[in-house]
């Protein structure tokens, strides 16, 4: 049922919070259902969406890490940096993207700048 209703989800979500962890909880869930709703897609019980970079869908692939990591600036609160994992995906060519947790639920995923591939959601 919560999946059909965001708003009843993000509130039970929320009242496991306090003080600034429960701010920027928050305002980290506004952003995503933000993002989501920009995108047309259900916040949650999507389980089944397809990651693409290029024509590489990521959750059928393998992914090896490097053991390299980069940091990147959180989306929201630029003064925040976070450390990445880098990974090489099973691809041809081979696709390399760095993927994070950056706040509580909100997950990064980055390819380098000169990659010509995009990433997409399906």
């Amino acid at each position: 049922m919560a999946a059909r209703r965001p708003g009843l989800a993000a509130v039970a979500h929320l009242s496991r919070y306090r003080g600034n962890s429960r701010q920027h909880t928050e305002s980290d869930l506004r952003v995503f259902f933000d993002w989501c709703r920009e995108r047309r897609l259900a916040p949650f019980g999507d389980e089944n969406r397809q990651v693409f970079i290029g024509d590489v869908e990521l959750w059928s692939a393998a992914w090896e890490p490097t053991g390299e990591h980069i940091v990147v600036a959180h989306p929201q609160y630029p003064q925040q940096r976070h450390s990445l994992a880098v990974y090489r995906v099973a691809a041809t060519p081979p696709v390399v993207l760095a993927n994070g947790e950056v706040s509580n639920t909100a997950f990064v995923f980055s390819v380098p700048s000169d990659e010509e591939r995009t990433l997409r959601i399906v």
